[in-house]
Formats: structure tokens, sequence, C-alpha cells
């Protein structure tokens, strides 16, 4: 047991939990891991399947779980759409060479560093042709180990299309397949989803979780991983995004957009933004360092002297001298929103008018 409990950083809970279950002899058909990116559930996952095949005690079966290969597993993610793709046709079948290319690459870097966020160019959603080729899968005769597994990754991106799809499979289960969804977030799944599902809860990760997979997994120096984690917000993907998108210059392009937000310098604020419009990732990460400045200001407020931003501390201490009566937690929720908003294709400009808007209403308050 305590082997399998070391076997994902910072997720002993999540994994005690599938343990029991392991041990129960009474495994479910189905799993949803929830919590956010870049925290271990796809490690847990692949971890998983190996337990409960253990008892074949093949190195080969182990090393084919590890390496996400047919028959033994069908890994499932967002693809980009076809030219002139229709239903009939398989997921990959009208993807240009290039596009193919790209997914092989960026597959191989999942298998080499389970922490890596696989990102291919167009790949919105996961395809209603992904969620069909479970039943080819299903039907294989296949005897070499007692449980195959199919784990779907970003399972919030499935359509309601592929919901459905996947529905049928789950309620009419094939003996000795074994599906594990990892989500994000649970809203965009249906309630007879989740209802077939047993949900294992992973938590955010600990700065020294971070820096321990900055260091082993992607080669980050000590100190750039002990400085990124501060602003990681428990994701080991949050961090790699902020390292690509130089931290030092997303924090201080976020103090900037505070400063003229609050200073009724709309258009200057709007224009310090719009420099991210283009990535959406950064774009998303202003935002999220927006919350942990707020985060900062109510430590302020508390006698906590321990800020993430800790380079801009005069920064949190006006504005507690200024606006000390300030109720920040609608402004906080707000703010969340709009982030969420981000996954229902609402545009960024509107994105960003509405959090200059909230932030420079913060003063009227």
């Amino acid at each position: 047991m305590e082997e399998f409990l070391n076997k994902v950083v910072g997720q002993q809970k999540a994994l005690k939990n599938l343990y029991q279950i392991y041990s129960s002899k009474r495994i479910p058909n189905a799993f949803l891991f929830t919590g956010k990116s870049g925290i271990g559930k796809h490690s847990a996952a692949v971890e998983f399947i190996k337990l409960i095949n253990s008892a074949d005690n093949n190195s080969h079966i182990s090393k084919s779980i590890e390496t996400l290969t047919e028959p033994y597993l069908l890994y499932i993610y967002p693809l980009p759409r076809g030219k002139n793709e229709t239903g009939n046709d398989k997921p990959f079948d009208k993807l240009q060479p290039e596009q193919l290319e790209e997914i092989r690459s960026e597959l191989n870097k999942k298998i080499n560093n389970p922490y890596y966020n696989i990102n291919i160019e167009k790949a919105s959603n996961i395809k209603i042709t992904s969620i069909r080729e479970i039943k080819k899968f299903s039907a294989l005769n296949y005897t070499d180990l007692k449980w195959r597994a199919i784990i779907i990754s970003k399972a919030e991106k499935m359509t309601d299309e592929s919901q459905n799809a996947l529905l049928k499979s789950l309620e009419e289960p094939t003996e000795g397949i074994i599906y594990i969804l990892l989500a994000e977030s649970v809203e965009t799944l249906l309630p007879t989803i989740k209802s077939r599902c047993w949900n294992i809860e992973f938590a955010p990760l600990s700065k020294s979780n971070i820096v321990d997979v900055l260091t082993n997994k992607f080669g980050v120096s000590y100190k750039d991983a002990e400085n990124v984690s501060l602003f990681a917000d428990g994701s080991v993907t949050t961090a790699i995004n902020l390292l690509e998108n130089d931290l030092d210059s997303i924090l201080k392009s976020t103090i900037t957009i505070l400063r003229f937000a609050l200073a009724k310098r709309y258009f200057t604020a709007y224009q310090e933004l719009g420099k991210y419009f283009k990535d959406y990732s950064a774009f998303l990460l202003i935002l999220q360092l927006i919350l942990l400045w707020i985060d900062d200001v109510v430590k302020g407020r508390n006698s906590i002297d321990n800020y993430y931003f800790e380079p801009h501390k005069e920064t949190i201490i006006k504005f507690n001298e200024k606006f000390k009566n300030v109720d920040l937690t609608g402004f906080y929720n707000r703010i969340s929103s709009l982030i969420a908003s981000m996954d229902k294709k609402v545009s960024l400009n509107l994105i960003a008018l509405n959090t200059i808007f909230e932030i420079s209403t913060l003063g009227l308050r």
C-alpha cells in the first residue's frame, strides 16, 4: 500500500481512496477524477490501472499501460476536426499529415511526462467519433490482463452528443473494461454521466510538491521552481504557463493593469491587458494573478505578512490605506465568473472590458 500511495506527488488522500477500493475487490466500472489541471490525475489513473492488474506481475503489461498502448488502454482526448469530416469518419481519418504529426508529438510528451498538458491546435472538444471507438475497443476479445481501461482526458470537453454516446456504454458496461474520466470541472457533464461514476477528488498541490515536479519532471532550476510555485495556485500546468510567459513580465503587467484601472485610466489598462489577446493561456494567467493580488490584500488586512506579490508589496499597502472598507468578496466572485466564462467562447475583448470595469469600481464601494 505504501508504495502505491507514493506513486503520485501530493495525492496521498486520493490514492488511499483508490487503494481501499482495490482492496475491497468491488471495483466500479467507471470513475470520475476531478480537480484542476496539472495535479496528477493522469498519473493516478495510470497507476491505478497498473495496480488492478498487478496480479499478472507482467512488466510488458505495465509498460503498455504507461505508454497508453492499445489494446491494453484506449486514451481519448480533444482533437481538431478534419476538413469535410463527417460522423461516419474515424477520429483521425480527415486530419492532415502535419496535424497527425503534431498529435503524435504531443502524445509522446504526455507519455514521457504525465504532468505535461497536451496542447493541440484547434482541439476544442472530444469528438463523438472518438467516443464511438469505445465500442470497437470493448469488442476485442483480449485476455492478457484482467482489466483493460478507457481514459477520457479533459472529459468536460465532451459535447452533449459525445456524452450521450458515452452514456450508452456506461449503462451497459462490458466486463473487464474500466472507464476513468479526468475533468477539471463537472458543470458541463450530464448528471447521468456523473451518477454512473465513482468520484475521486484531487487536491491542489502544495508549493513544495510543485517544486518537486518542476525540478524532476521539467528540469526547471530549484530557484525558478520555488519562485513560480508561489503563483501556481496548486497547479503544475499554471506554473509552466507562468514560466513560458516570463513570470516577472506578467507580474508587472498585472500590477500595471490594477494601477491604471483603479486610477480610472481605462484605455491604458485595456491596452496593457490587450497585449495578451493573442495568447489565451497568458490572458487567463493575468486574471488568475489579479485574484491572487486580492488574496494578498486580504492578508494585509489581517496582518498576515506572507504575500504572493512581495516585490509589489507597496501596492497592497496603498490599496488598504485608501480602500480599507471595500468588500472584496463580490469582486472576487465576479472575476472568478469571468474566468469560468472563458470556456464558453466569450470574447476576450469583452472579458477584458468587464475585468477593468470591475477593478475600477472597487474605489467606488
